[in-house]
């Protein structure tokens, strides 16, 4: 059984500090955990949803852009991944890796980055992009990008036919039968969103997403993401039919890939 794990962000170009300048700058590790029923995501692993439809997910990747720290003073730290220009990770959840930065496994199963640098100070937040900029996404050749790049074509999150990345990526399969007895799941699930009109933007600045980070290798805090993937699907009552809305390749279906998007970027990512 492979485990899905997610992953976390960053490595670490600043826009606004010289990072040789002695004594200031300080270290801090970023996690994300993939949970579905409020346990630990893993493939191969048959759930159930609020229709009391089996499904399981074979296939789900994400990118994220743009990460960008807030200070206290609204001063703003845009970081990247190692070895690139670009602000942008994919994380490929199928296989547990990320592409753009380092990571390790947890003891709780989340994704944690290596220590990374930033300039030492109070912070309201960070800033997220669900997606990749549109400076970048649309007629581009991912061939072009080194095979480790977070934007090869070695993701398999390119539309050739579509120009574009594909933002968010799950295949799975589902219990389509008429009497709901999860003994086969044989409808499938495809859910592909791109396009720049998706892009989302997810901003964690409340009084309780404040850290510091304090000069130094050691971390002061750590910043703790979950992706509970239910929430793609439902949130308050308002349910997604798997059986009926199982297919986007979002210029088939916008509206249901305008859904996804929108249910990842309000409900489905949060920080501890």
């Amino acid at each position: 059984m492979k485990r899905m794990l997610l992953a976390a962000l960053l490595a670490a170009t600043l826009t606004a500090c010289d990072r040789n300048e002695p004594g200031t700058n300080g270290v801090i590790p970023i996690s994300i955990r993939p949970v579905l029923n409020g346990e630990l995501f893993e493939t191969e692993t048959v759930y159930q949803n609020l229709q009391g439809r089996a499904f399981q997910f074979d296939n789900l990747s994400l990118y994220v852009s743009d990460m960008t720290l807030v200070s206290a003073d609204g001063e703003e730290v845009v970081l990247s991944g190692e070895e690139q220009d670009e602000s942008v990770l994919f994380f490929d959840f199928t296989n547990g890796t990320i592409f753009g930065t380092a990571g390790k496994l947890s003891s709780n199963g989340s994704l944690i980055s290596e220590n990374l640098d930033a300039p030492a100070g109070e912070y309201q937040g960070i800033r997220l992009t669900l997606g990749v900029p549109r400076n970048l996404n649309g007629d581009f050749d991912p061939v072009t990008y080194p095979e480790e790049h977070p934007l090869s074509e070695q993701r398999g999150a390119f539309w050739s036919w579509n120009s574009g990345y594909i933002f968010l990526k799950i295949d799975g399969r589902v219990d389509n039968s008429a009497d709901n007895n999860g003994q086969e799941l044989l409808g499938s699930l495809t859910y592909h969103t791109g396009l720049d009109t998706l892009i989302r933007t997810v901003s964690f600045l409340e009084p309780e997403h404040a850290f510091t980070i304090e000069t130094g290798d050691t971390p002061t805090d750590e910043l703790n993401f979950t992706f509970d993937i239910n929430k793609l699907f439902y949130f308050d009552g308002d349910t997604l039919d798997m059986v009926n809305s199982n297919l986007t390749h979002t210029t088939n279906d916008f509206d249901l890939a305008e859904t996804i998007m929108d249910n990842l970027a309000a409900h489905a990512i949060s920080l501890e």
